[in-house]
């Protein structure tokens, strides 16, 4: 989904790294994030090691299809909540990076 065009003028795409302390990328983790639509939506990070990132993003998820404006991203490791607020631009690719 990284490099599709949104549907809609008005939306973009989200890549995204969820990483532990020392950079590894953490598969099966659920990223949870509600935009300026109000609507919840959800993706969780690549569970095959074997997915290559971006080069450039290095993401181990991502979405298109995400409305412009405030998105409010979260998750949970190791019991504690990480939150993210990001301002997705339409037409282009936006990045949201968790780590402890």
């Amino acid at each position: 989904e990284l490099w599709l065009r949104p549907v809609n003028a008005a939306f973009g795409t989200v890549a995204v790294r969820v990483t532990n302390e020392a950079g590894r990328y953490l598969p099966g983790m659920r990223v949870g994030f509600t935009c300026s639509d109000g609507a919840y939506r959800y993706l969780d990070t690549y569970w095959d090691n074997g997915v290559n990132p971006d080069d450039e993003y290095g993401e181990n998820a991502a979405m298109t299809d995400v409305p412009a404006g405030v998105c409010k991203f979260e998750t949970a490791m190791d019991g504690k909540k990480i939150q993210k607020t990001v301002t997705v631009a339409a037409g282009t690719v936006n990045f949201v990076w968790f780590q402890p």
